[in-house]
């Protein structure tokens, strides 16, 4: 297993643990079996889907249905039972714990980065099209204040409705994303087709 591998496998491992765990705290409520997992398309692809087959194994009981969403579920109307989002708890009454810690990580095609302009510092990034998420308008913005850039401004935006639009935008070779580290580690084509700038 990579270096990249290793480290991406403890916050996976925790996160599946932290699943399995809650589901088995709603196996009071859940006399039917059923589960319905509420996450976010990007954590949903990377890292539910792959242990899947697994998770199901380990729980034969459960019937677990996974929706992919953005937006905030509504656990306190049973539209989910487990809900995986990024960021902070939207309610006092509900249970949150953190899954893992996750920072931006900027990424473009080798081809981009080959014949755009020079890349190596993030005041660079003024050079370059940044690609953006809808959900999260200020992600680079944040990501700019915390490399002591509080003006981050790319030489083009684009906007897309998932992260998963815009890695692969990133892939055409349209521009950078902010991709989310760990969680990039495990996306199809990391370290090939996608890799991490600065």
């Amino acid at each position: 297993m990579s270096g990249a591998g290793e480290d991406f496998l403890g916050p996976v491992q925790q996160a599946l643990q932290t699943i399995q765990n809650a589901t088995r705290r709603l196996q009071r409520r859940a006399d039917d079996g059923i589960v319905r997992v509420s996450a976010l398309p990007f954590f949903t692809s990377t890292v539910l889907l792959p242990n899947l087959n697994r998770f199901e194994a380990e729980n034969p009981k459960y019937d677990l249905r996974i929706e992919t969403s953005s937006a905030y579920a509504d656990i306190m109307n049973a539209d989910a039972d487990i809900a995986i989002r990024c960021g902070s708890a939207h309610s006092d009454d509900l249970f949150s714990e953190p899954l893992l810690s996750v920072k931006g990580q900027p990424v473009a095609s080798p081809d981009y980065l080959s014949q755009a302009p020079m890349l190596k510092r993030a005041t660079d990034l003024k050079h370059h099209t940044l690609l953006n998420v809808r959900q999260s308008p200020d992600a680079w913005k944040s990501w700019g204040m915390s490399h002591d850039i509080p003006d981050l401004r790319g030489g083009g935006h684009l906007v897309f409705e998932s992260i998963l639009g815009a890695l692969d935008a990133a892939k055409a070779g349209l521009g950078v994303a902010l991709a989310m580290d760990p969680l990039i580690r495990a996306y199809a084509g990391y370290g090939d087709t996608l890799v991490p700038v600065l």
